[in-house]
């Protein structure tokens, strides 16, 4: 008969331990479930957000003529090479501002040709035309030339104006120092592009044509400056309101132009309508007052004719007889006579003839007693 055998105490510690912990452990609430990093209800550590830069405003240039030279001769056409002491025109600034761009007076070369290129490229130097310090970049195409002469109505064979623009500008111009635009490079492998008007006889004293010292493209230079904002500055003092700020020019300075060949004038790009001058009325002369008329004085009565009498002397009174026109007597009329005879009628001088006819004839008929 086999005998169970017990069992070793240290192994009834061990299970009553076992026991007592897992009762302990055991408190009856569910384990959440294990979210996913990619999933909604994943919340990672709250980062700050990035903090957006502001947009840069574009900066606004406003243009202004500079430079100009006009004069030039009909079928008196150069090109720019890109060779040495061939690749150059110059001006000499009047305005302080940005090199915005360079206007040139001519035509496209032809397309096809052993000697033109389809575009030249070059930069803008300041005092020298191989060691001046550069200011802007520019390039120009052959395409470009058509385009812009086909907005001004202008075929291949017209001439216009052709804008080189300058780009990459490192800073502005300074008034009285010359500027060269020099071209460096002619695209296929070609040595010259264009057709460019110029005039001889040193029109601009200001610059040349690289040609002849003598010769000077016909040309008109831009110079911009940063437009400001109105509003500027309105935060710094609301008290009183901002005044108009005006962009900044400075005076141009005129560069001498003098020529003996003056034959063609190139026409103005964009005529500008002057508006007409008020037409001042000429002063009316200073009219005199009318002078008034006398006022018409009425007629009076008629004066009565008097007649003249002779006088008695002494008061008597005596008849005096008129003869009638039948040559008898009217009837007697007493009549005083005064002592002295009254002066002839002034107002009636042709009555006076007849008054001294019957006068001088009374005293022949009744003589004094």
């Amino acid at each position: 008969m086999v005998s169970a055998q017990r069992p070793s105490p240290h192994l009834l510690l061990l299970a009553v331990t076992a026991f007592l912990f897992g009762c302990g452990d055991d408190t009856g609430e569910e384990e959440p479930p294990p979210v996913e990093p990619g999933s909604p209800a994943f919340k990672g550590p709250s980062t700050p957000p990035i903090p957006v830069a502001p947009v840069a405003r574009p900066i606004v240039y406003v243009e202004e003529l500079d430079q100009f030279q006009e004069y030039f001769k009909e079928q008196h056409d150069t090109s720019f090479s890109h060779t040495r002491n061939k690749n150059y025109c110059s001006f000499t600034a009047g305005k302080v501002g940005m090199p915005m761009r360079i206007a040139l007076y001519g035509k496209p070369h032809f397309a096809t040709s052993d000697f033109y290129g389809s575009s030249m490229s070059g930069v803008l130097r300041e005092g020298n035309p191989e060691r001046g310090r550069k200011i802007a970049k520019w390039s120009l195409s052959r395409d470009d030339v058509v385009s812009q002469l086909a907005t001004q109505g202008l075929s291949e064979i017209d001439y216009g104006w052709i804008d080189i623009k300058f780009q990459e500008i490192a800073g502005p111009l300074e008034i009285g120092k010359k500027y060269f635009v020099v071209c460096e490079r002619i695209a296929d492998g070609k040595h010259f592009f264009g057709a460019f008007s110029f005039g001889e006889g040193n029109p601009y004293a200001g610059g040349r044509h690289w040609l002849h010292p003598e010769h000077d493209l016909v040309f008109r230079s831009y110079v911009g400056n940063e437009e400001k904002p109105a509003l500027e500055g309105t935060e710094s003092n609301a008290t009183e309101p901002p005044g108009p700020k005006g962009i900044s020019i400075s005076p141009s300075v005129p560069t001498v132009q003098y020529s003996e060949d003056k034959k063609n004038v190139v026409p103005p790009l964009t005529p500008v309508p002057t508006p007409p001058s008020p037409v001042v009325p000429a002063p009316s002369p200073p009219v005199a007052p009318a002078t008034p008329e006398p006022p018409a004085v009425p007629p009076g009565p008629p004066q009565p004719r008097l007649r003249s009498v002779i006088p008695l002397e002494k008061g008597h009174s005596e008849e005096i007889v008129f003869p009638s026109e039948t040559g008898g007597l009217e009837g007697t009329n007493p009549l005083p006579l005064p002592p002295s005879l009254p002066k002839a009628n002034e107002a009636n001088a042709t009555g006076d003839s007849n008054k001294t006819k019957r006068r001088g004839l009374l005293p022949g008929l009744f003589p004094r007693k």
